[in-house]
């Protein structure tokens, strides 16, 4: 059998126009190292903050106005492409103003929640009708008093915030 000498290669690949992400061939395995990022697609998160916080400073009026941002664009986006389109851009938000990670992702896990609920898109809503085969309006006539109920939790859970970080912290002091 055939000794391979494990040699190094890199090589700059232009990603969608956006990014040159530098590829490190090592070997036979593979991985991405550093990448080089064009500086106006690094703005959008720096700037939610200093919009936000021009607004005002208090952290609670942030948060309330960060949720309904959420809550109006979980109107038109699915859960999935909200998680991927508003993390990096409300995360940085939410640290500027003393906000956990953790306690972000479950706010906004709930709020993503709440959407897939709300029409217009509210696929979660439509599926229901279909298996139901019932009206969209005689689902909403239903829901209501529970989409009441999940936005109440998810206010109660957005300002008390040892609600959504007991268990990591357990987590966190039993490992």
């Amino acid at each position: 059998m055939e000794d391979y000498e494990a040699t190094n290669c890199e090589i700059q690949v232009p990603v969608f126009g956006l990014w040159n992400h530098k590829f490190e061939l090592q070997g036979f395995g593979f991985s991405v190292s550093g990448t080089t990022r064009n500086p106006h697609f690094e703005k959008p998160p720096t700037a939610a903050v200093q919009v936000l916080t021009s607004i005002t400073h208090d952290k609670y009026l942030l948060l309330l106005l960060m949720i309904l941002i959420l809550l109006v664009l979980g109107t038109f986006m699915d859960l999935a492409p909200l998680i991927i389109v508003c993390t990096p851009i409300f995360l940085p938000v939410a640290k500027a103003i003393g906000i956990d990670p953790v306690h972000f992702g479950v706010i906004l896990i709930l709020k993503g929640g709440l959407g897939l609920i709300t029409p217009p898109i509210g696929s979660v809503l439509f599926v229901g009708a279909a298996i139901g085969r019932i009206s969209i309006v005689d689902v909403l006539r239903t829901i209501w008093p529970f989409y009441l109920a999940i936005l109440a939790v998810l206010l109660v859970v957005a300002y008390v915030p040892a609600l959504s970080l007991w268990l990591p912290g357990v987590l966190r002091a039993a490992g």
